[in-house]
């Protein structure tokens, strides 16, 4: 009798308390995992990037579309609620893109992995740097190092989501980068991570300022593209 009603009590727990999808709001199963976010099914209704954007300054690669809304509320929540239990898809994304594209051959020769760094204040904040989290699964996987001091951001800008429109963008994060220890980036390959390319203001100024101070050739890496 006691072991029955602990067992429907478990059970009542188990509707009450079950972690749900943040995508679509069902119940996740019980697999043990405490860091899945995200049920199967709207795992695998996320789009995986097959192509290589090329831009004149740089390539571009991106796992995925932010335009799926089980990418942009994992990266909403990865920012903004608990990052901490994003990691785990995050890996399983990034190691799903890299089974099915050769990235190796796009890796520069002497290559280091160099986030996209945050502003001081914003970092103090948010308490971390989503780039850089990204930046160490992708070099736990392609075994190279990441350098998170390399690259600094030395102007506060605002989010680039609350400006009007490119050239408001581009204006906003003009001479925001600035290259710490200047022999450690020249003739390197670097890998530049971030979490999301939308306008590509960011990541084309962070390019700018790296080539300036010697990188040589630079691969863009981001977890979702808008279209």
């Amino acid at each position: 009798m006691k072991r029955a009603m602990q067992r429907a009590w478990g059970y009542v727990l188990q509707i009450f308390f079950a972690p749900l999808c943040i995508a679509c709001g069902k119940y996740l199963e019980r697999s043990g995992n405490n860091d899945v976010l995200i049920c199967n099914t709207c795992f695998d209704s996320i789009p995986i990037y097959r192509t290589v954007f090329y831009g004149p300054t740089f390539a571009l690669v991106a796992v995925t579309s932010y335009d799926n809304e089980a990418v942009m509320k994992l990266l909403h929540f990865f920012k903004y609620r608990r990052f901490v239990n994003s990691v785990y898809t995050l890996d399983r994304l990034i190691k799903t893109y890299l089974a099915g594209l050769d990235f190796k051959k796009l890796i520069p020769e002497n290559a280091v992995i160099i986030p996209v760094p945050l502003y001081k204040k914003r970092l103090r904040e948010r308490g971390f740097n989503q780039a850089e989290e990204i930046a160490k699964i992708l070099g736990k996987y392609l075994n190279l190092p990441v350098e998170g001091t390399l690259l600094l951001k030395i102007k506060d800008t605002p989010h680039q989501t609350t400006l009007k429109n490119k050239a408001e963008r581009k204006e906003s994060v003009k001479n925001s980068f600035a290259v710490y220890e200047k022999s450690n980036v020249v003739d390197k390959g670097v890998i530049l991570v971030d979490d999301v390319y939308t306008s590509g203001a960011t990541m084309n100024e962070a390019v700018k300022m790296l080539r300036r101070t010697g990188a040589k050739n630079i691969v863009g890496f981001v977890i979702a593209k808008t279209a």
